[in-house]
């Protein structure tokens, strides 16, 4: 081959190596954010599982455990 026919191929080799570079990072953010998104989700059901297990000393919240440990609170549906 000549040295112009090397010179195309290695110039068509070097697009086709960007168009390639250019969709990777595009990918590359993509693939970043719905892992930082995943993680957001993550540590947001993390926190929600935690303010679960709190107990709040409140007069009118009354959990089911603690109503179902006192056997003695009269029933007012009558």
């Amino acid at each position: 081959m000549d040295d112009i026919a090397w010179l195309a191929v290695i110039v068509i080799a070097w697009v086709y190596f960007q168009i390639i570079c250019s969709r990777n990072k595009k990918y590359f953010r993509d693939i970043q954010l719905y892992n930082k998104n995943i993680k957001a989700e993550q540590k947001r059901r993390f926190r929600e599982e935690q303010l679960k297990m709190m107990r709040v000393k409140h007069p009118k919240v009354v959990y089911l455990s603690d109503r179902q440990k006192s056997k003695n609170i009269p029933n007012k549906i009558n």
